[in-house]
């Protein structure tokens, strides 16, 4: 997955993955550092240079590959000494600081690694549901195996998190195969989910099986199996523009599997608020 901000991906966007969790804490919560948080950060910045305000800045990471992380160096709070942040996944704390540290490792940066940050950076491997404030979180496996340090396999994860009853699931890189066991555990782990934040990459046309990403197809019957009160598909193709992405969505609204399915495609900037979306059976 490459960044492809481009007049023509106006719309919906060209920066890689990055979304923040709006709860009643004052902590920020982050899921991955693709190039999105980069204007996370600036607008954090003014905050910190204007108010002299401080940060608290939890980030929950899927995986590694480099799409989801790019971001970290321009996230502009990490230059501040009175910023902490808590780099989280289901990860040895020594995997998640290596996978990381080629960020700032001084071959791609000016830096010498990332303990050399000014910001306080703490790691933690999670191994069980954690709280950040009133958010409880919780993780499964979905189906994106990667090759990583020492080319030990390592899985990628979804997140659920849950507040006031209320819940968001995302999984930003899953291939939805209904027969695949990591799929059947998803579906199970995301049931009646108030919002469903899913990969939705391919058309069937150009699905390609074992990389990892679903289809829209695939994505909205995973949906309808799960049964939220709204599905963002999200991870679009970085060579698809505007007026496609317009197209697919129009196209899969009109079909009549989908009727009963609200859904949008994810476009940059986009703000859910999940007590307005109940699932069926809720």
């Amino acid at each position: 997955m490459i960044s492809s901000p481009r007049p023509s991906t106006s719309i919906f966007g060209g920066n890689t993955n990055c979304m923040e969790i709006l709860h009643k804490g004052p902590e920020i919560v982050i899921v991955d550092t693709g190039y999105g948080v980069a204007l996370l950060g600036e607008f954090l910045q003014d905050r910190i240079l204007k108010n002299k305000e401080t940060f608290v800045v939890h980030i929950f990471f899927t995986h590694f590959h480099w799409d989801h992380v790019l971001g970290l160096p321009f996230f502009h709070p990490i230059y501040f000494p009175s910023t902490q942040i808590h780099l989280y996944a289901p990860y040895e704390e020594k995997v998640m600081e290596k996978s990381l540290d080629v960020l700032f490792d001084g071959s791609y940066s000016p830096f010498s690694g990332i303990g050399s940050m000014p910001s306080k950076i703490h790691f933690h491997h999670l191994k069980k549901p954690v709280s950040v404030g009133d958010l409880k979180v919780d993780f499964t496996q979905v189906n994106h195996d990667i090759m990583g340090i020492g080319k030990k396999q390592l899985s990628v994860y979804g997140y659920k998190f849950t507040a006031s009853q209320r819940s968001i699931v995302i999984a930003s890189d899953h291939e939805a195969d209904k027969d695949n066991a990591l799929n059947k555990q998803f579906v199970k782990f995301a049931k009646n989910t108030n919002i469903l934040v899913h990969d939705g990459q391919y058309t069937d046309k150009d699905f390609v099986a074992g990389w990892g990403h679903s289809t829209m197809t695939q994505a909205l019957d995973n949906a309808c199996r799960i049964k939220p009160g709204l599905t963002v598909l999200t991870h679009h193709h970085p060579h698809r523009n505007d007026d496609e992405i317009l197209a697919l969505e129009a196209q899969f609204k009109s079909q009549k599997e989908y009727k009963d399915l609200k859904f949008e495609f994810a476009r940059e900037g986009d703000v859910f608020d999940s007590s307005l979306f109940e699932g069926p059976s809720k």
